[in-house]
């Protein structure tokens, strides 16, 4: 920019002073001016730009060329034409102190407009220059001061017109004008200000372009009335008439003929053009067409429209410019599109972060809509910022919604509303944007200039719509590469959901919220919690509720885990995979690893866990991500979590807030703000107090109603009265006390008109403080429960009806999302404490009746099965079923069950803890000969065997045979159940031949009393069969294995997990059968179906992938066989821990897939690895530790270790083949291990000793397996080798056809 005090003036012709007056505010005239001026500078006119606009609160002609200043302050900054005049003023009555005859022309001299011209610059550096003439600008003066509105506003411009100095002043800039070097000086005016119009009209310009609107017909009217006044004033001045050019602005093409028609007979009259044809073509050519985006966005049609393109808003300046200039040849000097771009980026852009284009006003819970507008803004290049400021912004975008109805931001937003029509044309616009469905009142509905509601989820519709007010742009584009990501679009909704319900009356919390967002997204991707903390009833869970609604668009997933007991959020992080994977398994350990692992992988990311009513920090620790793009929320009221972690303190509400969850509650419009500050008082604005006292109000105003209408003593006024008088009845201190007290009254009130409602509560108080499922509210022993209490109930009242009841009262909340009822923790203390010992033991006996009655039957299965125990299990502690006294026969058959369900969904020491509990408090009510107890026992062995604990599980299961034996033979059934558990620890500890005989008899047992489809029948059969496999007997195993199969599928159903279990146990037969190809693709089938191909989740998936692994290994793929046996080892450790047999099992095979890679020296380390556990788990003399030994040696020899691989070798041989403390020597084992001593010997030369050993495998496998067998073959190929090195025939090729055989670990 610079001043154009000092150039030279060389006057070549007078310049053409051109000015633009609008009929009315907001209609573009401005904008008009600017394009002119654009226009005419492109095809090299010398322009000036005069603002005679003086007293304009915003700059208006200014906003459109701002970039092209060096500073964009200077337009207000700058002295003009007021300041001149003020100056001329002043000087003019200093002279005329000193003189009647005051000097006019050294007047003007003195304080003339040159010096305070500025020229403008072209403002992007590296691209064409758009501008080949010399654009300046004349001001209206300095708006930063703290006096120009007021003198703008004072100054009687009538009287100086008419004035003899006045009118000097105005000849002389006239005549200054004309002079100055410029081809066309455009005047601006202030729209509808009559007086500067004629001012400029009359005194200073040649052509007058009228601007105006297509509308109504009184508008049109009035602005050519105001015309032709101007233009009749002209023709008698000495400059002569003016020539008018009447422009039509805003043409949508809604407007209808007649409206056009009467335009064009208004003003055509003003047109010097006799022509119909020509005027014709002048309409069409000038008429201005309404563009959405220029509307909103201060960029003139030059950078934001292409000039090749017809029917645009810079078409028709450029018809406009020709008409001014009289030259039809005068258009636009198009620049390259890459340099337009540029241009129209940077004067959408702000350079600088002290001014902004646009501010956004929204409430809090539209942050997300504000976010992701703000986001779209700058995308096109705009300055946009959320939330008010203290620069100076061009527009305010106002989001509407039926929250902000209820918002601190309503008193803000009204003001706005009120204030536009005042801002009306001033260049400030308020631009109000409906976000959201819903009621809102007049004044809103009234500020609706965007609706984006009717769009829906549709995000590119929304977007369009934007970018057609606030831009020209289809799609948003980067302008800087510092850009923040793009938030997600605010009706996004998470594609995985499961969460908490928001209240109904959530009330206040703003800044909370508001706080809880930032430090979510600070701590986002640490693996470390924002921890919400503060006492019972404070409101942590409903501010975590309400977190989750008002933010959900920020989320892909948002998962709600119940977090006091830990086992339950296990659970609830279980049931979580099937979201991230199809076809996982929520089955219990590794389900929640594989979880953690999934989230901090970025799985479904971003996500938000909420962790709700966790206790100790510690508990939890493992259950969180360690990282992913995740946000993590914990509520507690245990103060401990803030040693280490960020936490919000959750106090009590204001009193602004207590006072209006009351109204809220009662009806806003029948208590005052007085009344309800009293009743906040007095509770201490305990959010849940307040909360009760509300709805006791409310209740009570309902039942008048119903019952007689409201009397005196029923007026909402009385009967706060009276809750405060019965509140005052018991002082107690405000807190906790207090709050107990409200669910006394409440309590007391609900049990006068529906005993059962009181009751269930009872009831629910021995069931999870954490929430009752609406499926066991609404049980028929539930209602029964209920029915003893309240006759009423059942007949003319449901459960649901009970539950609403409780409901209006606060004492509970039905959670519609998780579909529980959730008794608030005040109520339950206060029922608790109210209760005597004897209505405390019927209570819980009620709760434990309830539970064993909802214990699925034989035909659930599947999902709705697995979901009763879940479900159960919930309240295990809270119904102190490990504590009561001669608990009923129907809830010991219950708590049995659950222990087996613990034990076969692998919540090995849950089920292990449970049993023992009611295993001691069964003995002291009933004996230990007790039939309850001792089916007890048996699930108390499967879990401990599950853990590995084979002694211990021995030892029940020998003890339960023993007291079965002395009081209960006649029992049967139960007596099968023992020795069916009896025979699995025979396995488990490696007596396989005992084992096989004992399995025998128990399932002959079951077929005589159950028949061949029951389920116990079933299970028999697949111990038997794994007992056939495990002596050797593979024929025998896998005939039994197909029938089991075959009735399986038949009775439960192709797809049930039984089903699934024995086609694994079919491959796993074919197998070591040495049929590979059908043991491959019998396990891959399984596999398929079980969704366990990466890993495994369920034991029989894991089963599958390790078999399959195996499988792949023999058949020569070690690299294929490795990718699936890694992730198997893997995925067992973290289900079953490092010391189980399971995992054991997955090592083993690891170390043979080493080793059939020829990496020995992973396969020896593995393999002492393997033994060491292997001892530990089991026992050294177990055949399984030995068959580790034996895997040992030959990874020995392997790596060159032959000494160790000939005595460990030798050892192990020796141990699984004595018939006594081993399998025998013809057992699998002992062959496979002595094929493996006999490679130890050749290796140390001896191959006569060597063939001796090979000579018995071979023999022996001759016997077991059939011809072709690839076992059968290595011992036959082995022998060979060692019959040709003892007659000398050994070439030095027949070494290499030695092969091994690994032993794996099955299953037992």
């Amino acid at each position: 920019m610079t001043s154009d005090q000092n150039e030279p003036h060389a006057t070549v012709s007078q310049a053409k002073i051109v000015g633009f007056h609008g009929s009315q505010a907001g209609i573009g005239c401005s904008f008009a001016l600017a394009n002119v001026a654009w226009i005419l500078s492109s095809a090299g006119k010398n322009v000036l730009i005069v603002d005679l606009a003086i007293g304009d609160q915003l700059p208006v002609v200014d906003q459109y060329l701002a970039k092209l200043f060096a500073n964009k302050d200077v337009p207000g900054r700058q002295e003009g034409l007021l300041d001149v005049l003020r100056d001329y003023q002043r000087a003019h009555a200093e002279q005329g102190r000193q003189s009647l005859t005051p000097d006019l022309d050294a007047l003007w001299r003195n304080h003339g407009v040159r010096d305070h011209i500025v020229t403008l610059d072209w403002p992007v550096p590296d691209t064409k220059k758009g501008l080949t003439g010399k654009l300046a600008h004349l001001g209206a003066g300095r708006r930063d001061t703290d006096t120009y509105w007021a003198e703008a506003e004072r100054f009687a411009w009538d009287d100086f017109a008419e004035s003899r100095h006045g009118h000097h002043f105005l000849t002389a800039l006239r005549t200054e004008l004309l002079g100055s070097g410029y081809d066309y000086v455009l005047i601006d005016n202030l729209p509808g200000r009559a007086t500067l119009a004629r001012l400029c009209v009359v005194h200073l310009a040649d052509v007058l372009v009228c601007c105006f609107r297509l509308g109504f017909p009184e508008t049109i009217g009035d602005g050519a009335q105001m015309a032709w006044d101007l233009r009749s004033r002209t023709e008698g001045s000495g400059k002569g008439a003016v020539r008018v050019l009447p422009v039509p602005m805003g043409d949508d093409h809604t407007s209808t003929q007649n409206a056009k028609r009467l335009a064009h007979n208004f003003y055509g009259r003003l047109l010097d053009e006799p022509d119909e044809i020509e005027r014709e073509r002048y309409w069409g050519r000038v008429t201005v067409p309404h563009s959405p985006a220029l509307a909103s966005l201060p960029i003139i049609s030059a950078a934001a429209e292409s000039p090749y393109e017809a029917g645009t808003t810079l078409k028709a300046f450029e018809a406009l410019t020709q008409a001014i200039t009289e030259d039809d040849t005068i258009e636009l000097k198009p620049l390259p599109p890459a340099d337009r771009l540029k241009l129209r980026r940077f004067m959408t852009s702000q350079p600088t972060n002290d001014a902004f284009d646009l501010e956004i006003v929204s409430c809090g819970a539209d942050a997300p809509w504000a976010e992701w507008i703000e986001a779209i803004f700058r995308r096109v290049g705009l300055n946009a910022r959320i939330g008010r400021g203290d620069a100076p912004v061009d527009t305010t975008v106002l989001l509407l919604s039926p929250r902000l109805q209820k918002a601190p931001e309503l008193d803000t937003a009204t003001a706005l509303i009120a204030d536009r029509h005042s801002k009306s044309g001033t260049g400030h616009r308020l631009v109000g944007i409906r976000v959201s469905e819903g009621p809102t009142n007049e004044v809103l509905r009234s500020a609706i200039d965007i609706d984006l509601v009717p769009h829906g989820d549709d995000e590119q519709g929304v977007r369009r719509d934007l970018l057609r007010h606030f831009s020209f742009l289809d799609q948003p584009v980067t302008v800087s590469a510092k850009l923040p990501e793009m938030p997600r679009f605010p009706k996004r909704r998470p594609r995985v959901r499961k969460v908490s319900a928001p209240q109904q009356f959530f009330i206040g919390r703003t800044g909370v919220l508001d706080d809880l967002r930032l430090k979510l997204r600070a701590g986002r991707g640490t693996g470390r919690p924002v921890v919400l903390t503060g006492p019972t009833g404070i409101g942590k869970t409903s501010i975590a509720a309400e977190y989750a609604a008002r933010f959900a668009s920020d989320y892909e997933l948002i998962w709600w885990i119940c977090a006091k007991e830990v086992r339950q959020a296990r659970t609830e992080l279980a049931r979580l995979l099937p979201r991230l994977k199809i076809d996982a398994d929520a089955s219990a350990h590794d389900a929640v690893a594989v979880t953690l692992d999934a989230l901090s992988q970025g799985d479904h990311s971003p996500w938000l866990l909420i962790y709700d009513a966790a206790d100790e920090p510690t508990d939890l620790a493992a259950l969180f991500p360690t990282g992913g793009r995740g946000d993590l929320l914990v509520t507690t009221q245990n103060p401990s979590w803030a040693a280490e972690h960020v936490t919000i303190r959750v106090e009590r509400f204001s009193r602004a807030e207590s006072v209006e969850l009351f109204r809220e509650r009662v009806g806003r419009g029948l208590i005052t703000e007085g009344r309800a500050g009293r009743v906040a008082e007095r509770l201490g604005d305990h959010p849940h107090s307040v909360d009760k006292a509300g709805g006791w109000v409310a209740e009570r105003l309902a039942t008048a109603r119903d019952e007689d209408g409201l009397s005196l003593e029923q007026s909402p006024d009385a009967l706060v009265d009276q809750y405060l008088k019965a509140l005052d009845a018991t002082p107690v201190a405000k807190g906790e006390a207090t709050a107990e007290r409200t669910a006394e009254l409440s309590l007391e009130r609900l049990a006068g008109e529906l005993p059962g409602a009181v009751w269930l509560l009872r009831v629910c108080s021995y069931l999870s403080s954490d929430g009752v499922a609406m499926e066991l509210v609404r049980s028929a022993e539930m209602r029964e429960q209920i029915r003893r209490h309240d006759l009423s109930v059942g007949e003319d009242l449901t459960v649901d009806e009970v539950v609403q009841m409780v409901k209006r009262y606060s004492l509970a909340q039905v959670d519609q999302q998780l579909d529980r009822l959730c008794v608030h923790q005040h109520t339950l203390r206060t029922l608790r404490a109210g209760m005597s010992d004897t209505e405390r033991a019927e209570a819980r006996a009620a709760a434990q009746l309830v539970l064993a009655a909802f214990m699925p039957g034989e035909d659930l299965t599947g999902p709705v099965r697995e979901w009763r125990h879940e479900e159960l299990q919930r309240h295990v502690e809270a119904c102190e079923i490990g504590d009561t006294a001669d608990a009923p026969p129907a809830v010991r058959a219950w708590a049995v069950y659950q222990v087996r369900y613990l034990y076969m969904n692998n919540d090995l020491p849950v089920a292990v803890e449970l049993a023992a509990r009611l295993r001691d408090r069964w003995t002291k009510d009933f004996g230990e000969g007790d039939r309850y107890r001792l089916e007890l026992l048996v699930q108390l062995a499967n879990a401990l065997r599950g853990l590995g604990q084979f002694q211990q599980a021995r030892t029940w299961d020998d003890r339960a045979a023993e007291l079965h034996a002395e009081a209960l033979r006649s029992n049967r059934l139960l007596g099968l159940k023992i020795q069916r558990s009896l025979a699995a620890d025979l396995r488990a500890e490696g007596k396989f031949t005992e084992a096989l005989q004992l399995d025998d008899r128990t399932l002959t047992a079951f077929r005589e009393r159950l028949g061949d489809e029951h389920p116990d029948t079933l299970r028999a059969a697949n111990n038997l069969a794994l007992a056939f496999l495990l002596t050797g007997a593979t024929e025998a195993a896998i005939d039994l294995d197909r029938t089991t199969y075959e009735t399986r599928r038949r009775v439960l159903g192709e797809e049930a997990p039984e089903t699934w279990h024995s086609l694994v146990r079919i491959g796993i037969d074919y197998r070591e059968l040495g049929d590979y190809a059908n043991a491959r693709s019998t396990l891959q089938r399984a596999l398929d179906r079980l969704g366990a191909g990466a890993g495994g989740d369920s034991p029989t998936a894991l089963r599958a992938a390790q078999a399959l692994a195996v499988t792949l290994r023999l058949m020569g793929d070690a690299d294929a066989a490795w990718d699936r046996i890694y992730e198997t080892w893997r995925a067992s450790e973290f289900r079953y821990g490092r010391r189980h047999p399971e995992s054991l099992s997955c090592a083993v095979s690891v170390a043979a897939v080493h080793a059939a890679r020829d990496r020995y020296q992973d396969a020896l380390d593995q393999g002492r690895r393997n033994l060491d556990l292997a001892q530990k788990i089991f026992d050294k003399t177990h055949p399984f530790a030995w068959a580790c030994a034996a895997d040992l040696a030959v990874y020995a020899r392997r790596a060159g270790l032959l000494d160790e691989a000939r005595q460990v070798g030798e050892a192990a041989w020796r141990a699984l083949s004595d018939p006594d403390t081993g399998v025998g020597p013809a057992h699998p084992f002992a062959l496979a291990a002595e094929i493996g001593y006999a490679n130890a010997l050749a290796a140390a030369g001896d191959p006569a000793a060597a063939a001796e050993h090979e000579k018995h495998a071979f023999d022996s496998y001759r016997k077991l397996l059939a011809e072709g067998h690839p076992l059968r073959g290595i011992a036959y190929t082995n022998l060979q080798v060692s019959e040709h090195a003892k007659t000398g025939a050994d070439n030095g090729m027949d070494a290499g056809l030695r092969k091994d055989i690994d032993l794996e670990i099955p299953a037992t």
